[in-house]
Formats: C-alpha cells, structure tokens, sequence
C-alpha cells in the first residue's frame, strides 16, 4: 500500500482530484513522519479500525505490514487471526 501511494503521490496531476474524490481532502505526504513512533502508531490503529469497519475483516499482512516496531504482539494485524487459529 505505501508503494502504491507513492507512486500515485508523485503523479500530481491525478494524484490530488483522486484524493479529494476519495477522502474529502489531500493527504499530503510527511517526509519525516516515520520519525515519530507514536504518531505512527496513532495512523496505522486508525487506518486498521477502518479498515475492519470497511471490509469486516482482518487485512492481509502481506499488504498492510506495519513493521513490529509499531504494534505489540496482541495489536498486529494478523494477532486475532493467529489467536483464533
């Protein structure tokens, strides 16, 4: 997922009408945004509780891997698939 956006990101001519057609505004990009673990926590919860919302589902860890850095062993995306199985 974040190749994927920042390839998209760099195609500004798309990149912003999709963004505000999607999500109501521009996400713009954070060079330095991995330097705060705790604010990067704070994104991928986020981004993890909606993703379960949207989709009723864990997401697949292949795709959204978050680095262990971020979550300990119960938050990781694929802790309740591991802890049901």
């Amino acid at each position: 997922i974040d190749e994927m956006w920042h390839r998209h990101v760099l195609d500004t001519k798309s990149y912003a009408p999709d963004c505000v057609a999607l999500c109501g505004a521009v996400i713009h990009h954070d060079a330095e945004g991995d330097r705060d673990i705790i604010s990067r926590r704070g994104r991928a919860l986020t981004t993890l509780h909606h993703y379960r919302r949207v989709f009723s589902q864990e997401p697949p860890v292949a795709v959204w891997a978050f680095g262990d850095e971020i979550f300990d062993a119960t938050l990781r995306p694929d802790a309740s698939s591991a802890a049901a199985g």
